[in-house]
């Protein structure tokens, strides 16, 4: 019970913690990089589920009673709606891993992928400890890593009485392999966005046709709640991918399987 409040929790924290610090921004120089042409991917912490927020809610203004109500009616919400997405078999880190590595290999990259576990929603802070990882040391070996992480997705109403609307946070950093040097960072939301201060996030607006007006709306055809979700991620990947395009590439039209342990490329 308490997974999916402390995940909920999470959410919030982070949110509220970026707007005070600093972001870390870099736009990839594409004339300057392009020498890249290997990347590994590190694929992104699994998602558990599906999750519900409810912005500008009035129990958040009674102080801690307030807010435990709200949290316990918030994970009772996310628990509801994620045992009815479930049966869907639906990841939206598989998803998004799935079609980064075939999107960036139709651009001309070699692609590699590495597990590295991590903090869930941070990027790597120690990337010694990435580098000394003897398991994933053949998936390194190409010319610049991609980090990439995100949260379970999450269905958001901007007030009790607002419609839900779709919401994937995503933030990538992009370093050298040789020493780490950054080449791309940047931050994105997917439907919903949060204020959040500093971030300055790349938005990208969901259909309309995604807007559920209650709970029962989002679980009355569970088909269309997740494909309110996931036609973000096609979005999301074209828009980095199209960012770290560059001239030395070799773009093709088709994909070959990838094989594990192995760069996957085009030909």
């Amino acid at each position: 019970m308490f997974k999916r409040l402390r995940l909920v929790s999470c959410s919030l924290i982070l949110l509220l913690a970026v707007g005070c610090a600093t972001i870390e921004k870099q736009a990839f120089n594409k004339n300057a990089n392009k020498s890249i042409k290997s990347i590994t991917l590190i694929e992104p912490t699994p998602s558990e589920g599906f999750g519900v927020l409810v912005q500008n809610h009035p129990g958040l203004s009674f102080g801690l009673i307030g807010a435990t109500a709200y949290a316990i009616e918030m994970q009772s919400k996310s628990k509801s709606l994620d045992e009815s997405m479930k049966p869907l078999g639906w990841s939206l880190t598989q998803s998004l891993t799935e079609q980064l590595e075939s999107e960036f290999v139709k651009a001309g990259y070699a692609v590699r992928r590495a597990k590295f576990d991590r903090e869930k929603m941070a990027l790597i802070k120690d990337y010694k400890s990435l580098r000394d990882n003897a398991s994933i040391k053949d998936s390194l070996a190409t010319d610049a890593w991609l980090d990439v992480q995100t949260r379970d997705p999450l269905y958001v109403a901007n007030s009790p009485t607002a419609d839900y609307l779709p919401s994937i946070g995503l933030t990538v950093r992009l370093v050298s392999s040789g020493d780490q040097a950054l080449l791309y960072r940047e931050d994105f939301f997917y439907g919903y966005s949060f204020r959040t201060g500093k971030l300055e996030p790349i938005v990208i607006a969901s259909d309309s046709k995604y807007r559920f007006a209650n709970m029962d709306a989002l679980k009355r055809d569970t088909k269309v709640t997740l494909a309110g979700v996931a036609e973000g991620v096609p979005l999301l990947v074209r828009r980095i991918v199209d960012d770290m395009t560059h001239e030395g590439l070799s773009p093709a039209s088709t994909a070959q399987p990838r094989a594990e342990g192995k760069e996957t490329t085009q030909k």
